[in-house]
């Protein structure tokens, strides 16, 4: 009847059912051929939508990989350069994600890292510059010029501190022409001095009535802040001892510094103390009580390796010997204490002729000595004559008066190899 074959064999086998059982099925059938090629054409789709996936998964994969990898690959190249010793190099800007949050806290890593070096090195430098020389006169300058070259402040005064309740004496000064004589200065109770030397950090000090340790201070004390309108006191201590203070002062108050700006000061403050407690020790114990020049035996140790190079070879060493004639005569005739005045007074005219403190010397109770290696026998020959006209003019005016007293000079010249 024009009918599928299979269609048919269905219906009669329907109808043979149905005439057993009572029910109807309906069975249907397709070409194998047709249903393998269906199969096959669904396969082929499932295989290319398959690939496709996986190539957009590779390649958003790649993105971010990419994404990250660019980042992190920077931030290596950023810390080779640290490691090195470079610390210009920034840090990528990584947008807001995690990598962009590693690299902001890297940058500012390396910025700590930056300042932290910086200032060991300017602390490095500070020792080196105080290790010049053990001259207490010099430390004190060095001192001043360290923490003017650091904060920039309008004054900067240096206080001697003789215990730890004072008195304290300026020692050295950043003004050209100094306004303070070395005289010791007793701090008022309950004055802002009294808290400086107490406090174990730099205090702040403020010039007028509204701070409650400014008037309580003595006149002098008031005095020595007069110059400016703000003032940071920085206590100078090696250990539980007080050294001395370190004033500076900003006309400005806004310059003086704030927060960051002072996390130099501590550590500054301590290399300074250190140094400037080794140079009171040496003065104790290598310097003459009276004129403050080295005493015999540390200028006749200085003066044998000066000999000791001149006959391996090195420049010669040339010794001056100034006699104070008439020291002996004044002693006997107008007292110790006068005549210590006079050997004091001439030691400063020395030292200010020469300049340098670790050349000259006390060798006997009326003799100063200066050494002058590499000197040509001009230079000698001048130095000597302008030394004894320098000194033959020093006198001492006792307090309660009488006579000045005076001493004539005589100058002896000794030179190694040649009067070897």
């Amino acid at each position: 009847d024009g009918r599928p074959a299979h269609l048919v064999v269905a219906e009669r086998v329907g109808a043979a059912a149905r005439g057993a059982e009572g029910e109807t099925w309906l069975a249907l059938g397709m070409d194998r051929g047709a249903m393998q090629r269906a199969i096959a054409g669904e396969r082929e789709m499932l295989v290319w939508l398959g690939l496709f996936g996986l190539v957009l998964i590779v390649g958003v994969a790649a993105l971010v990989a990419r994404r990250v990898a660019d980042p992190v690959r920077e931030l290596v190249r950023v810390t080779e350069s640290v490691r090195q010793g470079r610390f210009d190099v920034e840090a990528p800007d990584a947008g807001a994600d995690e990598v962009g949050r590693l690299s902001v806290a890297f940058d500012q890593m390396r910025l700590d890292l930056k300042h932290r070096v910086r200032d060991l090195d300017f602390l490095r430098g500070a020792q080196e510059a105080l290790a010049a020389s053990l001259d207490f006169g010099k430390r004190s300058r060095v001192v001043i010029q360290l923490f003017q070259g650091r904060f920039e402040p309008d004054d900067t005064l240096l206080l001697d501190a003789r215990g730890p309740r004072g008195p304290v004496s300026v020692v050295a000064e950043s003004a050209a022409e100094p306004r303070f004589v070395d005289r010791p200065i007793a701090p008022a109770e309950g004055g802002w001095l009294a808290h400086a030397l107490a406090a174990t950090q730099p205090m702040d000090v403020q010039p007028t009535a509204d701070d409650e340790a400014f008037p309580a201070e003595g006149a002098m004390g008031r005095r020595l802040l007069a110059d400016a309108a703000a003032w940071i006191a920085v206590p100078l201590r090696t250990g539980r001892l007080v050294q001395g203070l370190l004033l500076m002062g900003w006309k400005d108050a806004d310059r003086s510094p704030r927060g960051e700006a002072r996390r130099m000061l501590e550590p500054l403050a301590g290399v300074t103390a250190s140094a400037l407690n080794n140079a009171r020790l040496y003065r104790l114990a290598a310097l003459d009580e009276v004129t403050h020049l080295p005493g015999a035996t540390a200028f006749e140790a200085a003066l044998r390796a000066d000999v000791e190079r001149a006959l391996a070879g090195g420049p010669p060493a040339v010794l001056l010997r100034i006699g104070l004639d008439h020291l002996e005569h004044a002693t006997l005739r107008r007292g110790v204490e006068l005549s210590r005045e006079l050997l004091r007074t001439a030691a400063s005219a020395l030292l200010g002729v020469v300049g340098d403190r670790m050349r000259l010397g006390r060798l006997r109770e009326e003799e100063l000595a200066v050494r002058l290696p590499g000197a040509s026998a001009d230079t000698v020959r001048d130095l000597a004559e302008t030394i004894r006209k320098r000194l033959g003019v020093v006198e001492v005016r006792p307090e309660e008066g009488g006579e000045p007293v005076g001493t004539t000079v005589s100058v002896g010249v000794a030179r190694c190899p040649d009067d070897a």
